[in-house]
C-alpha cells in the first residue's frame, strides 16, 4: 500500500502570524474594529410634499382658528370619544398650521381645530403641528379640503365651505402664468370656471355647487332653519334671493304658522 504524500488530504496547519512589533520583541496591542453606526431615522415630516417639513411642538396659545373658518367644532359623543384617546395615547395626527402674517410668533390653524380643542380638554398645553409654508389662498383650499371628508356636514357649513374655496381658486386662476395658458391651449384643454372645477372635485354638478354657494346670502333665522332641516336646500337656496328685511319677515311667519313654504 502506496503512502500519501505530505499533507495530502490534509489542510497544513496556519501560521501564527507574529503579533510582536519589528525590533522591539512586545506584542503590538490588538486593535478591534467597530461595527458601523445604524442608520438614524430620518427627521420627522409630511412626506407628501416635496420640502422638507418637521414636525414641531407649539404652545396652544400661540394657535389661532383659521380666518372665517366655517367649520363648527362641537362638543358631541364624537369630541369626547376624541379627548379620551387623546389622554390614552396622546395626540398622534399633527395639526397643520401657516405662519400668521400679521403678528409675529403666532400660528393660524389649517387643519385640525378639532384636535386642538380635544387637546385642551385633554389637558394638554403642547400639540405637534407641521408648519407649512402656505399662501392664504392654498391654505383656504387645503383647508376646506381636510374638513369636507368629515360625514357630519351641515347644508350651511358646506355653503360656506364651497364660496370660500371657489373664492381661492378664482383667485388662482386669475395668477396663471403665460406658460400655464399655454399648456393648457396646447392640450386642447379650456380653463375650467372655479365652481366647474369644484363641481369635478366633489362629483357634484355646477348647479348643486351654486346653489349651495347661494344659501350664504341667507339671514341667520334662516340658516338655522336649514342646518336644523326645517327647510329645505332648494327651497333655501330660493329664499336666499329675497332681500334680508323680507327673509326675516318669512322667517316669523314660519314660525308662527309652522309651515315651510313650498314653492
Amino acid at each position: 500500500k502506496k503512502s500519501q504524500g505530505k499533507g495530502a488530504g490534509l489542510l497544513a496547519p496556519a501560521k501564527k502570524k507574529d503579533s510582536r512589533t519589528p525590533g522591539s520583541g512586545k506584542a503590538a496591542p490588538v486593535v478591534e474594529s467597530k461595527p458601523p453606526l445604524p442608520e438614524q431615522p430620518a427627521e420627522p415630516r409630511d412626506a407628501t410634499r416635496p420640502v422638507k417639513e418637521e414636525i414641531v411642538y407649539l404652545d396652544l396659545s400661540e394657535l389661532h382658528a383659521f380666518k372665517d373658518h366655517p367649520f363648527e367644532v362641537r362638543d358631541d359623543a364624537d369630541m369626547k370619544e376624541l379627548v379620551a384617546s387623546i389622554k390614552q395615547v396622546g395626540l398622534l395626527e399633527p395639526a397643520t398650521v401657516i405662519r400668521n402674517e400679521r403678528k409675529i410668533g403666532r400660528f393660524e390653524m389649517v387643519a385640525g381645530h378639532r384636535r386642538k380643542h380635544a387637546a385642551k380638554l385633554a389637558g394638554l398645553t403642547h400639540i405637534p403641528v407641521i408648519v407649512r409654508d402656505m399662501d392664504h389662498d392654498e391654505a383656504t383650499i387645503y383647508m376646506v379640503d381636510s374638513n369636507l371628508k368629515r360625514e357630519k356636514l351641515t347644508p350651511m357649513e358646506k355653503a360656506r365651505a364651497y364660496t370660500m374655496k371657489t373664492e381661492a381658486l378664482r383667485r388662482k386662476m386669475g395668477r396663471r402664468s403665460k406658460e400655464e395658458l399655454a399648456a393648457l391651449e396646447a392640450e386642447g384643454k379650456k380653463p375650467m370656471t372655479a365652481d366647474q372645477e369644484l363641481a369635478a372635485q366633489t362629483g357634484e354638478s355646477v348647479a348643486t355647487v351654486q346653489r349651495f354657494k347661494t344659501l350664504t346670502k341667507l339671514t341667520p333665522p334662516m340658516q338655522q332653519m336649514v342646518d336644523k332641516g326645517e327647510l329645505p336646500v332648494n327651497t333655501a337656496a330660493d329664499i336666499a334671493q329675497m332681500k334680508p328685511e323680507e327673509q326675516n319677515a318669512l322667517a316669523d311667519a314660519i314660525e308662527k304658522e309652522a309651515k315651510v313654504p313650498s314653492g
